[in-house]
């Protein structure tokens, strides 16, 4: 028998528009909530924590995915959303998006927050007079499926896709902080907020400092806290999820929060999970350890296909998600040390030297790779990463090279490759709370000056101050949560291709150009076999670049940074076992 996948719950929605005209009506076709106007039509199917919202004095209709941990959406809001949509927008604090459907004047508006914790996706098309967007790209129909080469050309050279791309041609990410104006004839954008690093606390002691930043932080966790418990908290040897849990803590009884951590099997004294449990028994709450993986590689690559859009990491703890949820069926919200509180101190002298401080590549690490492909596709993914970067590059605001590096981590790193694990994995399953997200945090960190943001160095010493008994515990030194996937890859090689060359008749592949990516992708396997050399070499300088961070900025100069092969072959496995729908287990499940 195969081993069966738990399928997650499926969260967000579907919209789908047509322009045109119609009588007004408003009602619901089996599962479809079915809107119509003079103007269009919109069918929305609404899953999991996903509400509609009617207001009918005020003649509007509302989606509202996610949740809000300050302002509301009530009469008073479409109100003052109708005559000042941007300022609206910007009094809703909390993981979210909107979509507004104003009956009145037949206009269709969609917002997303203000980092994207809650992605969007849409196409749209002028000539067939039709747009859709959606929380999931698995939602847009197979039509719709052809490669966006630039967005391909980001899967392989970073592992995830930056600026708004996906995988799919015409089919974009929503720009986070933004207000869509969606019309027959257009689809306008405007920002609401944007970051700005403006210094003003400089003239304010530390000491001060440190006393605002421990009252935002308590308010930000009291605000996340839910109606139900028992709560859950992903809880690591790290001063994120510390802080919140130190916070949390003072709030909750032990029988209303539980900790849990990842591990591998072979547990490790200065893990994240040997930290987490020493911190959990200080203060008394119970504390789970958590097997990552099982040693099923092929399960590891089926949810990471299943689950993360094609566009997202790989997640390394994909299968220690699924026993969470198997361990914990009835609970609903999960804390996590998601947070934007300052960055790294690295110094910076050119605008690359942040991209590369943010491991964000640019094309050169495609050029091993141009032999798999036809020339075309290949200056097609080279050309769009280029384009995309000096598009990225061109709005960061500010003058010193702190603050543009301290934007582009926010706008991209984090947008792009942190988050994305939250929508696609862990929220699938439960509603996560990331306190460390508050609005009122991000914009108190933008105002600090920048010698308290680097390093989060006044996010640490305030830590300290609120929970000195937490933090006396030695912070951890590995995750030690992650496999040896060369390893685990090598052994499952035959099977893994077997399950890939089974699709080469799928109606997709002649756009996808299927036979180069399998022609790559057998000559990724061959390399597994022999020793990781360059792994430990990257692992000695990764020590030295630490101890002087000077260094990085010289060899990046000399030395392109590049994805590791095993990870972009964990990379590709998991963007065509979504595509194309690879079932990557074995008959036996004992095998």
């Amino acid at each position: 028998m195969k081993e069966p996948l738990n399928i997650p719950f499926e969260t967000g929605f579907y919209l789908h528009v047509e322009f045109g005209e119609k009588h007004k009506l408003i009602n619901k076709r089996g599962k479809k909530h079915v809107i119509r106007t003079k103007n269009w039509t919109a069918e929305i199917e609404i899953f999991l924590q996903t509400k509609l919202l009617r207001f009918e004095d005020q003649k509007a209709v509302g989606i509202l995915f996610g949740d809000l941990v300050s302002g509301k959406i009530d009469e008073d809001f479409i109100s003052s959303f109708r005559k000042k949509p941007l300022n609206a927008a910007n009094t809703l604090n909390g993981s979210w998006a909107f979509v507004f459907f104003d009956l009145l004047s037949c206009e269709i508006k969609i917002v997303t927050n203000r980092i994207n914790s809650r992605p969007l996706f849409m196409y749209s098309s002028l000539e067939n007079k039709e747009a859709m967007i959606s929380s999931a790209l698995h939602r847009f129909p197979k039509r719709l499926w052809r490669p966006d080469w630039a967005g391909v050309g980001w899967k392989l050279s970073n592992g995830v896709t930056y600026s708004t791309r996906t995988i799919f041609k015409n089919i974009r990410k929503l720009d986070r902080s933004s207000v869509y104006d969606l019309s027959p004839g257009s689809v306008s954008c405007q920002p609401y907020w944007e970051l700005e690093f403006t210094e003003s606390l400089s003239g304010k002691s530390v000491s001060s400092l440190k006393k605002d930043y421990s009252d935002l932080l308590r308010l930000a966790v009291k605000r996340c806290i839910p109606d139900e418990f028992p709560a859950l908290i992903a809880l690591t040897g790290g001063h994120d999820s510390t802080c919140i849990f130190g916070a949390l803590a003072e709030e909750l009884r032990p029988d209303e929060l539980i900790c849990f951590s990842f591990e591998m099997p072979a547990s490790r004294k200065d893990s994240d999970a040997s930290a987490a449990r020493a911190m959990a028994d200080l203060a008394g709450f119970p504390h789970q350890t958590i097997s990552s993986y099982d040693g099923n590689i092929l399960k590891t690559l089926a949810l990471n296909a299943s689950q993360g859009e094609g566009i997202s990491n790989f997640c390394d703890e994909s299968q220690g998600w699924e026993r969470v949820r198997q361990m914990y069926p009835e609970y609903q919200s999960l804390f996590a040390g998601f947070c934007y509180t300052g960055w790294a101190h690295n110094k910076c002298r050119r605008i690359e030297d942040i991209l590369d401080l943010c491991a964000i590549r640019n094309s050169k690490g495609l050029s091993r790779f141009s032999g798999f492909f036809l020339d075309r596709t290949a200056r097609k993914m080279a050309s769009g990463v280029e384009n995309d970067l000096k598009n990225i590059i061109g709005k960061i605001p500010g003058k010193r090279l702190e603050d543009k590096r301290d934007y582009i981590y926010l706008d991209q790193r984090y947008n792009s490759f942190i988050l994305p694990w939250k929508s696609f994995f862990w929220e699938r399953d439960f509603l996560v709370k990331a306190p460390l997200l508050d609005n009122d945090i991000i914009d108190f960190v933008s105002r600090l000056p920048v010698e308290l943001r680097n390093n989060k160095h006044l996010f640490r010493e305030t830590c300290k101050s609120m929970f000195p008994g937490l933090y006396s515990i030695p912070r951890a030194r590995t995750s030690n949560y992650s496999p040896d996937w060369r390893k685990e890859l090598h052994l499952k090689e035959e099977t893994v291709l077997q399950r890939l060359r089974a699709q080469k008749q799928n109606p997709l592949s002649d756009a996808w150009e299927y036979e180069s990516f399998l022609r790559l992708i057998q000559y990724l396997f061959k390399g597994l076999p022999g020793q990781d050399h360059w792994g430990a070499v990257y692992k000695n300088a990764r020590k030295i670049m630490r101890k002087f961070p000077e260094i990085r900025v010289l060899l990046r100069r000399f030395f392109p940074l590049v994805l590791d092969e095993v990870t972009v072959l964990l990379g590709l496995l998991s963007l065509f076992g979504f595509v194309f729908d690879i079932d990557y287990m074995e008959e036996n499940a004992n095998a």
